[in-house]
């Protein structure tokens, strides 16, 4: 069934064909706000600038939290913003309209909106939404006007994640680096931001939460912040926790730093257990001279057996204590070592016939004559 034709369609009809004559015929026949303006949406979206003029008048530039106001911030109409403010409430939505031009970087927009929006409003949304995007004008015009340090210094945070140094440095002394132990400084590192790392050192707590920003670096594999940080931080907490992390992932140049400064043996040798169970074969060989592979009944061995490690677990039988640990394996893992005793039996057989065969053949050549010395 089709719609029933009304002005108010004839009207939304020929505003989206651009037919202003028309638009001037229905307006005075028509109800422009019907459904919250839509005519006026239409003619926003289309941008439509002669079309928009007419309809102001008769439309409610303020419905549905002045929505025209801020599709024109977005499609970056800053003429049809100007006509729309007299009519409209750039503070609706916590100041949208702004933040939507804070966030697309339009420093002539912001201009026009920030005497008539509240930049305070939503803990600094706007300020937040240049920070995140790399706007550093706008976040230049923004500070003087907003508080940086609500919502745990967000805008800051932010910058910090997606590597903006200029804006990091601009909002450091206005912020609180320290808020959500030093929530700005672990992201950096998170993200492999080494510069604003640098930056966010001498002003956060690089030893707070267990140093989790050394955590984070080490998680993602950021040698260069591991390097940073490690000076700052306590890489022995928690059981050499960072050494474990470190350890599961296989990052070699990683566990390279942190040995010197990190207890392997930490709880039972854990990180050396950690590189067993992901199968990092060259981190168990790098860390087995620092470790205690006996510990808790040689639980690395019989680790290694049960996932089915072999090449991990013959490196640890001359390092363990294999009847110990065959009492706590199960069918799976002493089948397991059952199949690699025979391999090493059968390698071991192998090399000692190929050994035979050598002395063999050496004996059954013929001597050769000797030569003469003249």
């Amino acid at each position: 069934m089709s719609l029933p034709i009304t002005n108010e369609r004839l009207l939304i009809e020929a505003v989206a064909e651009g037919r202003a004559d028309d638009v001037r015929r229905l307006l005075p026949i028509s109800e422009a706000r019907a459904g919250h303006s839509a005519a006026l949406r239409c003619a926003v979206a289309t941008q439509r600038t002669e079309i928009i003029q007419l309809l102001i008048p008769y439309s409610d530039a303020k419905a549905d939290n002045s929505y025209v106001l801020r599709q024109a911030v977005e499609i970056g109409r800053i003429d049809v913003v100007e006509m729309l403010l007299p009519y409209a409430d750039p503070k609706a939505l916590n100041s949208e309209a702004l933040r939507y031009a804070a966030e697309h970087g339009d420093v002539d927009m912001v201009e026009l909106l920030l005497p008539v929006s509240d930049p305070l409003a939503d803990r600094c949304c706007a300020l937040w939404a240049a920070a995140e995007h790399g706007h550093s004008k706008i976040v230049e015009m923004l500070i003087p006007m907003s508080e940086p340090q609500p919502a745990r210094s967000s805008a800051l945070c932010s910058a910090a994640i997606n590597g903006h140094r200029e804006i990091v440095e601009l909002l450091i002394p206005v912020s609180d680096p320290k808020a959500d132990d030093s929530y700005a400084l672990c992201q950096a590192a998170k993200n492999g931001h080494r510069e604003i790392v640098e930056l966010l050192i001498p002003v956060s707590d690089p030893k707070a939460d267990y140093s989790r920003a050394l955590r984070y670096a080490v998680e993602c594999g950021h040698t260069s912040v591991v390097e940073i940080l490690i000076a700052v931080s306590e890489p022995n907490v928690r059981g050499a926790f960072v050494l474990q992390v470190a350890a599961e992932n296989g990052w070699m140049d990683i566990i390279d730093l942190l040995i010197p400064v990190c207890d392997p043996k930490a709880k039972n040798s854990m990180a050396l257990r950690c590189a067993v169970y992901a199968g990092n074969l060259k981190v168990v060989e790098r860390l087995l001279p620092f470790s205690d592979a006996k510990a808790e009944g040689s639980y690395a061995l019989g680790l290694a057996l049960e996932c089915g490690q072999l090449e991990i677990a013959e490196i640890l039988l001359g390092h363990t204590d294999r009847d110990v640990v065959y009492e706590k394996l199960t069918v799976n893992g002493a089948r397991a070592l059952s199949a690699l005793e025979a391999s090493i039996l059968k390698r071991e057989l192998a090399d000692t016939t190929a050994e035979a065969g050598v002395a063999d053949k050496d004996l059954s050549a013929p001597a050769q004559p000797a030569v003469r010395r003249i």
